[in-house]
């Protein structure tokens, strides 16, 4: 073996174990091993006991790929459950695997979850405290039936996609509703030029860093989807002009997807760049309003106000005031694909 291919193992090994103490110090896992009658007397579990642990799962040769790239179809493939589950996953499913980034209490991914039993998700959030609850709500909602198509993540979304996550491995990614970086920004259009050729941009969840990764997770199909959708026209304009920068900066890695299209009540508001200002024709992305609908991968809406099957904890907010600028009724829309259509 190469010193190279040492090192790669050793990351793995290290990354492995780190995710393991997470879940075990700070999620909860302790407590479900000890109901379990599976106890390891320690406070942190050194590498022969997190090996011990996935034997016990059934995933003896480990969770994590070469460099810390985690092995998500293994993980859903794991022997927990009842015997249908074992049956139903192996090794050679091909499983769609889709991901809500800044998921928060997890109102919408895990209704997802559960609408799409043939699908496996990820739901990434920074806080731990969201993340917690959006395990106790898989338990709530699950019934007799386990969301067991659901994996929780803790994590900062850029860094998680560019260190743990295969590159062209994902079919779809949301993100429903993203924090602003301030309420108003995005409303000077010299500061979404100045982003568009490559200057500051402002600190938030979607920077061109995080769109990047994202670009690079998702499978080269017709069907991936990188798909945002937020109530704030400033903030959907801002991540309008950081996709056009990312489309500049790396030539062929997204593209826009027409809307309008897919469905004809869905119209486009604004294009960018503006056609005056474009270089070279192609780096453009469109901002949509709209109702989302099945056609980008959401549930059906009953009542664009009242009935949203699937509604996550910022369309509640926003129906019951709040957000300074949100609009309670609009939804603008972002959809770029990692192949051209």
């Amino acid at each position: 073996m190469l010193a190279s291919d040492n090192r790669k193992d050793e990351t793995s090994k290290v990354v492995q174990c780190r995710l393991i103490n997470t879940a075990y110090l700070s999620y909860g896992l302790g407590v479900v091993l000890k109901n379990m009658d599976l106890e390891f007397g320690s406070t942190f579990l050194k590498r022969r006991e997190c090996n011990r642990l996935l034997g016990y799962l059934g995933l003896q040769g480990g969770i994590v790929l070469s460099e810390g790239v985690i092995d998500f179809p293994r993980i859903f493939s794991a022997k927990i459950g009842d015997k249908k589950v074992k049956k139903r996953r192996g090794k050679k499913d091909h499983r769609p695997l889709e991901m809500e980034l800044g998921s928060g209490f997890g109102d919408w991914i895990v209704k997802k979850a559960r609408e799409t039993p043939s699908t496996d998700f990820l739901s990434v959030e920074l806080r731990a405290d969201r993340v917690g609850q959006t395990l106790s709500r898989t338990a709530l909602m699950a019934g007799c039936s386990p969301v067991d198509n659901l994996c929780m993540i803790g994590a900062e979304s850029g860094s998680f996609l560019s260190d743990h996550i295969q590159k062209g491995t994902i079919s779809k990614i949301y993100i429903n509703h993203p924090e602003p970086p301030t309420q108003t920004f995005g409303a000077e259009s010299a500061n979404l030029r100045s982003i568009m050729i490559g200057e500051l941009e402002p600190a938030h969840m979607l920077c061109s860093r995080t769109i990047k990764a994202a670009a690079n997770c998702l499978s080269i199909l017709q069907e991936s989807r990188l798909i945002i959708v937020t109530d704030n026209k400033w903030y959907g304009r801002l991540i309008c002009a950081t996709i056009v920068r990312l489309m500049r900066e790396s030539p062929g890695l997204l593209y826009p997807v027409d809307l309008t299209k897919l469905n004809p009540e869905i119209k486009m508001v604004e294009q960018f760049p503006e056609p005056s200002d474009d270089v070279n024709g192609k780096a453009t992305i469109s901002l949509y309003e709209g109702q989302p609908d099945k056609n980008i991968g959401y549930p059906e809406v009953n009542n664009a106000l009242n009935s949203l099957k699937g509604a996550s904890y910022f369309d509640r907010l926003w129906r019951s005031g709040g957000g300074t600028h949100a609009d309670k009724s609009k939804r603008f829309i972002i959809v770029a694909a990692r192949d051209e259509e």
